[in-house]
C-alpha cells in the first residue's frame, strides 16, 4: 500500500522480482533496491561518468522508447553487486563508506559520487576490504530494473 491504494497485489516471489513500481522496488528486500539517475543512448545506460551495457532492453521498439526519455531510473538490488578489489574492465569505482555484518552476511555501503549503494555478499568474500578503501563494483546486467522517472513505473525488459 501507497498513499492507502494498493500498488501490487502479487506473491512475495513476484513482488520481489517484478516490482510494479519504484515504491514496491524499494519497500520490498531487506535493503530495498539501490537507484541511479541516468539514460540510456546505444543500447547503454549512461550516469555521471560510468556506462553500463543493458542486455535485457534489446527489443529494437523497446530502445527507440527508451532513448526517447531524457531520464530513467536504474534499479538494481545489493545482492547483484559483485565487487573487485581491483580494477576492472567493467567496475564502477566506488568508495567504502561502512562495512556491516550480519553473519553470515555483510553490507558494504558504499559511494558512486552522489548515489550511496549497498552490496551484499557473504563474510567469506570480504577479505581485504575496509573503510574508506576504493573497490570496483560490477552489476549483474540480466538483473538491473529501469524505471520511468516521471512515473516511477517499471520498464518491462524484452526478452
Amino acid at each position: 500500500m501507497n498513499n492507502g491504494k494498493f500498488v501490487q497485489i502479487d506473491s512475495p516471489y513476484d513482488i520481489y522480482y517484478h516490482p510494479k513500481n519504484i515504491f514496491v522496488a524499494d519497500f520490498f528486500g531487506t535493503l530495498g533496491m539501490n537507484f541511479i539517475y541516468g539514460y540510456v543512448k546505444d543500447r547503454k545506460f549512461y550516469f555521471d561518468d560510468y556506462v553500463m551495457e543493458l542486455q535485457n532492453f534489446a527489443g529494437k521498439d523497446l530502445l527507440q522508447e527508451l532513448t526517447a526519455e531524457s531520464r530513467l531510473i536504474l534499479g538494481i538490488r545489493p545482492e547483484s553487486i559483485s565487487f573487485s578489489t581491483k580494477p576492472t574492465r567493467s567496475g564502477i569505482k566506488a568508495k567504502v563508506d561502512l562495512i556491516q555484518r550480519f553473519p553470515p552476511s555483510v553490507n558494504i555501503i558504499c559511494r558512486i559520487k552522489n548515489y550511496v549503494i549497498n552490496v551484499l555478499c557473504f563474510i567469506k568474500d570480504l577479505s581485504g576490504v575496509y573503510q574508506d578503501m576504493d573497490i570496483y563494483l560490477v552489476f549483474n546486467s540480466s538483473k538491473i530494473f529501469l524505471f520511468y522517472h516521471s512515473s516511477g513505473e517499471l520498464i518491462t525488459p524484452a526478452f
